[in-house]
């Protein structure tokens, strides 16, 4: 037939015919793709049974397979697809990475107007004490609120617009960073008596200063559920190429089903942990500058939070 001449002499294409399960004629690129391989011959004519069109692995090189039915034999053709199957596979990629960081980009962007909101609530409470009773101490605290703020909004500016380009890692002591934290939440400490007991020696790590806020939302956290009078402890274990931060608290603890759950942006059951932006906040600046935050027990009664970072 003459179809023979024009699809069989085409070295480019895949071409086979048979009748019922027997091959009737292949074209010299087909032959050399099915040689000994009894397998794929049979893949190929169970597959023309019920699909027009399939894709089959040949030689390496994936090979988009089209039945065309010719009087009483079948006809299969064959395109190596293979590079477009490869740039769609980039293209898919490329989209989903694009996805990926709006998606980040949006899921920052609420947790950055979470903290500030923190900051706004923490300079409430010191305009209604200088209401009350003027002391410039207060002043100078609300200066800190304000630099802090002014701070945290430019660094997430830039980690917004291009989180790998501005992303400024210093080497920063674990005691200035977690000073830095306790003096934020200083009103706090004082409003419930929680005493904090730090040891921490004089270990580094390798991070972008932002990461004060995830010590500030960790350290609220335990505050917030330690009783009245109670404690938090901070300590720090070094490790081969990183720093561990305990942070210990005496609060209800939280049950094995919601330790991974907490550190989720809004969480489905709110009514037990609250929306969940402040720990999604910590747990994304953590993984941002290389490290990982998870929770423990703390025996006999609390929670360990346990931030790991890199020392260098």
């Amino acid at each position: 037939m003459k179809y023979f001449d024009y699809f069989f002499g085409d070295a480019s294409i895949f071409a086979l015919a048979f009748k019922g399960r027997r091959i009737s004629n292949m074209n010299r690129i087909a032959n050399e793709l099915l040689s000994g391989s009894a397998t794929i011959v049979e893949y190929i004519l169970d597959s023309s049974k019920f699909l027009d069109h399939f894709d089959v692995l040949l030689g390496g090189a994936l090979y988009r397979m089209i039945k065309i039915r010719m009087d009483d034999e079948t006809l299969i053709l064959g395109v190596d697809i293979s590079d477009i199957k490869m740039k769609e596979y980039f293209l898919r990629k490329a989209n989903r990475e694009q996805e990926k960081k709006i998606e980040e980009m949006i899921a920052f962007s609420d947790l950055i107007i979470h903290d500030i909101k923190n900051y706004l609530f923490m300079m409430s409470g010191y305009l209604e004490l200088l209401e009350e009773d003027y002391d410039p101490r207060y002043i100078g605290e609300l200066k800190k609120i304000l630099d802090s703020m002014k701070n945290l909004i430019a660094r997430s500016s830039l980690f917004i617009k291009s989180p790998e380009e501005h992303r400024k890692r210093e080497r920063l002591q674990v005691s200035s960073i977690i000073h830095r934290a306790i003096e934020a939440l200083k009103m706090d400490l004082e409003k419930k008596k929680i005493r904090m007991v730090k040891s921490y020696g004089d270990a580094w790590i390798y991070v972008d200063p932002v990461i004060v806020e995830a010590f500030i939302n960790i350290l609220h956290n335990a505050i917030k559920y330690s009783p009245e009078g109670g404690e938090v402890v901070i300590e720090t274990e070094e490790l081969e190429d990183s720093i561990l931060i305990k942070i210990r608290d005496q609060g209800p603890g939280i049950p094995d089903e919601y330790k991974e759950v907490i550190f989720e942006r809004f969480r489905s059951d709110k009514r037990k942990f609250g929306m969940g932006l402040g720990l999604a906040t910590a747990k994304y600046l953590v993984e941002a500058n290389g490290g990982r935050i998870w929770v423990e027990d703390n025996i006999p009664r609390g929670s360990v939070f346990n931030i790991q970072l890199p020392r260098k």
